[in-house]
């Protein structure tokens, strides 16, 4: 027969080819904490140290904006700092499958909204349970938004020209200015 205690004066009883009983747990602080074993009058012990993390993840989205009127079909992305476990957008109150993040912590995530005002707020969590949020912004959703594809020249072109040839498709518009 063996027991189990430590620091905070929780004991469990350990039987031999019976396992545990009573729980082998106990709660302990942030700080290093003495385990002790004892069996047949013999005892040995360890220490190990709990480190707090009350850190949430910091979430950051960048589109859609506060207010914004957007289309039906929106790309919500951001980033996420602090290791998180769990990344989750929620639609006017829905969470949707977790959110997939890149090696620096990005996401993009494709949503459909209903016609009217909509909410959207993405969420972290990390493995301490912290949650970080972006905050709930709210845009006005038309689905008749026009929308305007960009296909040449690429995004950040350089050139020395004074002119220069803009190449795309428009939808939902009956007139486009440049």
């Amino acid at each position: 027969l063996a027991t189990w205690s430590s620091g905070t004066l929780a004991t469990a009883t350990i039987i031999p080819g019976t396992g545990v009983t009573g729980g082998l747990a106990t709660t302990v602080g942030v700080g290093t904490t003495l385990i002790t074993a004892t069996s047949g009058g013999k005892s040995g012990n360890t220490n190990f140290t709990v480190r707090a993390d009350t850190v949430a993840p910091v979430v950051t989205m960048t589109y859609p904006v506060e207010g914004g009127t957007v289309g039906s079909s929106v790309t919500v992305t951001g980033r996420v700092e602090g290791n998180p476990v769990s990344t989750v957008v929620n639609v006017n109150g829905t969470s949707l499958p977790p959110a997939v993040l890149d090696g620096s912590g990005n996401f993009s995530v494709g949503v459909i909204l209903p016609a009217g005002n909509s909410s959207i707020e993405v969420r972290a969590t990390d493995g301490a349970g912290n949650t970080g949020s972006s905050g709930t912004l709210n845009v006005v959703v038309n689905p008749n938004k026009p929308t305007v594809i960009i296909t040449s020249p690429g995004d950040q072109f350089l050139t020395s020209s004074r002119t220069v040839t803009v190449n795309g498709t428009v939808t939902g518009a009956t007139t486009v200015s440049l």
